[in-house]
């Protein structure tokens, strides 16, 4: 004879406009609207990495996995039967009882596009984690422009990208361009973002163009960055002509990475053409602030 089982939850928190439903083999989150469903996502996908510290769900972690069904609904399951519990804006989940607690959180964010084009590039001074070198704006600028991009080591919207990043260095090499990659984020907060992260992520990827190091954070605040990536295009005047995302691509969604919107933005500058100003902002972590 068959019996319905009720599972009645361990704790129900509402992190308004996201209801978190917390049982001991899964967690459902429900999101009020498409943005909140943003937020519950990356959510659920900072916990899952909290664990593993690995970017997909399914083959390369024997202990969780994630189901994201149509609407805004997100379902985590465990394969274990410890207890679970949340607090705040933290999970704690215990496997033959290690601890494992999210202690930093990650959202999703957009860029918030608030540098206005035509503003000029502010000025910086900061240290390559790579060479130890100190660049300052100028020092990366090439003769018709400069792209500067903040980015980290441990983001998944970053990993996802990173390889059409050195890509992007490598189809620009020899052209009036230059190109540098900003890191803001706390390391003492995120050690995988320390000086050494970068210097290894950069010589992995081959990077061909300066990484430094913003640990003031104080770079990040002059362009309004807001998250990893975040991209930021100026002409041979220093005037900003894009700020927007490097493709459509993002974790999950099958979409290939290509740049195309970056590299649009590009060659039509280098071209001498207009950028087109129907620009969409990049996706991914937030900045990780002091």
């Amino acid at each position: 004879m068959l019996q319905a089982v009720i599972l009645v939850p361990v704790v129900q928190v509402e992190l308004n406009p996201v209801t978190v439903f917390i049982y001991p083999h899964r967690c459902h989150v429900i999101a009020a609207n498409h943005a909140a469903a943003l937020v519950a996502k990356r959510y659920a996908f900072d916990a899952h990495i909290d664990l593993r510290s690995v970017l997909h769900y399914t083959d390369s972690n024997p202990h969780w996995s994630a189901k994201f069904s149509p609407g805004p609904r997100i379902e985590i399951e465990s394969k274990f039967d410890g207890p679970a519990s949340i607090q705040g804006a933290k999970i704690n989940t215990d496997e033959t009882g290690r601890s494992f607690q999210r202690n930093r959180t990650m959202s999703l964010t957009e860029s918030t596009m608030m540098l206005d084009l035509e503003t000029a590039a502010p000025d910086f001074m900061l240290r390559d984690a790579v060479s130890g070198m100190t660049f300052r704006r100028d020092d990366v600028r090439g003769q018709n422009g400069l792209l500067i991009m903040f980015i980290c080591a441990h983001c998944p919207y970053v990993k996802h990208v990173e390889k059409g990043l050195a890509s992007l260095g490598e189809d620009y090499a020899g052209k009036p361009l230059g190109i540098v990659a900003i890191s803001s984020n706390d390391a003492a907060m995120y050690p995988d973002d320390s000086p050494e992260r970068l210097k290894q992520q950069a010589q992995r990827l081959g990077f061909r163009f300066p990484y430094l190091y913003d640990e003031t954070q104080a770079v990040a605040r002059a362009y309004k960055a807001a998250c990893t990536p975040d991209f930021f295009l100026f002409n041979g005047d220093l005037k900003l002509v894009y700020r927007g995302q490097f493709d459509a691509s993002r974790p999950g969604n099958g979409i290939p990475v290509t740049g195309d919107d970056l590299h649009a933005a590009v060659d039509a500058m280098l071209a001498g053409r207009p950028v087109s100003t129907d620009q969409r902002p990049s996706i991914g972590c937030n900045i990780k602030w002091k």
